[in-house]
């Protein structure tokens, strides 16, 4: 029992709510919080999308991501068994599988938030989660939580589904901004001067081949006069200088070659005297670089574009492992909250509620770990149990057997 004095001097001030998130809104849901307009949600999204789809370097990072994401093990555990059977069932049942949930939910790390719609229907007495179907982030204009509803507009239509019928959460945010923060964002920078660097690169490597077409006119060709403010202005004179300007612009050398010149026109390819003084290729490395380091991924550029030492690339695959470790807490955290409100509509009393977790995706040196393990069994800090081995057993991959394990454990013991 709180005293009367305690609740009105300090409890008191501190119920409530004095302050606001700082959240740039509008009606709808849409939060304007990206500085570059070309980047808002949802239009700005498919910018992300692009870079995925168009990119070497950024479509070759984000598949690594996902495919972590699917390898790692994901393990429903409870006090009930009953309800941690029931909950792995139904997943099972689901389009894909958990891996199938899982590789959709990845689709957070390309625009920095996922929503999904929970398909449920009433068989019996039980009531089944049939799918989890996604909806594209490009297409999601508003969420607010505080309201209850999540806005899509799509080809088909606009909708508004009820926030509590959707599997939803973000990668990386600010202020609980339901749109996250896409991981590509940092990567814009150098993604944008990389493609501006090589469009001007392939520019210079046709003018190069090809050389750059120059249309020499006949000495009586009056340029004055294809100007309209000029005192001797003629029409068909700027008309004849307009078809010069086309041609040379139009002009290319392909199979489709060919020129058809009047009497005094002289048509030339006029070609640079020797190579190039900018290396575009070293500029090229170094976006890339930039663009793998900006996801942890920095071990990917050696040996490619860029130089490093073994030890540098073990350290920044303990650190891209470790992140995809953090990440997979979100992906559990929201996977727990589906795994409860599945027990909770079959009646599971909430005392007996499941909870899921992620096995570490980190790489584990076996032998040091099993010393590791026996030194401290040997020092009798710990007991081998059967929570001991179902840990150590899911770390290496292997099953694990809990009517065998007992029975092998009962038969040492009695030993």
């Amino acid at each position: 029992m709180i005293k009367k004095w305690l609740r009105k001097a300090v409890i008191r001030p501190l119920t409530g709510r004095r302050g606001v998130t700082g959240l740039l809104r509008d009606g709808p849901g849409l939060v304007y919080e990206e500085t570059l307009s070309e980047l808002v949600p949802p239009e700005g999204l498919k910018v992300y999308r692009k870079m995925k789809w168009t990119d070497p370097i950024v479509g070759g990072l984000l598949l690594q991501l996902e495919g972590v994401m699917r390898r790692i093990r994901w393990r429903v555990f409870g006090p009930s068994r009953e309800a941690v059977r029931l909950v792995e069932d139904m997943w099972s049942r689901l389009p894909g599988g958990l891996p199938g949930l899982v590789g959709e939910m990845a689709t957070a790390f390309t625009y920095g938030f996922y929503v999904g719609e929970e398909i449920w229907k009433v068989d019996g007495r039980d009531v089944v989660l049939v799918d989890v179907e996604p909806r594209a982030q490009y297409t999601i204009y508003g969420i607010n939580v505080d309201k209850g509803r999540v806005y899509q507009t799509a080809p088909q239509g606009s909708f508004e589904i009820p926030y509590q019928k959707c599997l939803h959460f973000v990668i990386t945010g600010e202020a609980r901004n339901p749109f996250g923060r896409s991981l590509l964002r940092h990567l814009y920078k150098p993604y944008y001067y990389k493609v501006a660097v090589e469009a001007a690169e392939g520019v210079g490597v046709d003018r190069d081949l090809s050389g750059l077409p120059v249309l020499r006119a006949p000495e009586t060709f009056d340029f004055t006069a294809a100007d309209s403010t000029s005192p001797n202005y003629d029409p068909l004179v700027e008309a004849t200088l307009q078809w010069a300007v086309d041609l040379v612009t139009n002009v290319r050398k392909d199979k489709q070659q060919g020129v058809v010149l009047p009497h005094g026109w002289e048509l030339m390819l006029l070609r640079s005297a020797g190579s190039q003084g900018m290396d575009t290729d070293r500029i090229v490395r170094r976006y890339n670089t930039e663009m793998c380091v900006g996801l942890l991924s920095g071990f990917l550029s050696g040996g490619m574009f860029a130089s490093t030492n073994q030890a540098n690339v073990e350290m920044h695959i303990q650190n891209y492992l470790y992140a995809c470790d953090s990440w997979a807490i979100t992906f559990a955290h929201s996977l727990t909250k589906l795994a409860r409100k599945i027990c909770r509509f079959n009646g599971v009393p909430e005392d007996e509620l499941p909870k899921v977790e992620a096995a570490p995706a980190r790489i584990i040196d076996l032998r040091d770990l099993a010393g590791f393990v026996a030194r401290l069994v040997a020092q009798g800090v710990i007991t081998p149990t059967g929570d001991i081995e179902r840990a150590l057993l899911s770390i290496v991959g292997l099953p694990y057997e809990e009517e065998g394990g007992n029975e092998r454990r009962d038969t040492e013991e009695a030993g």
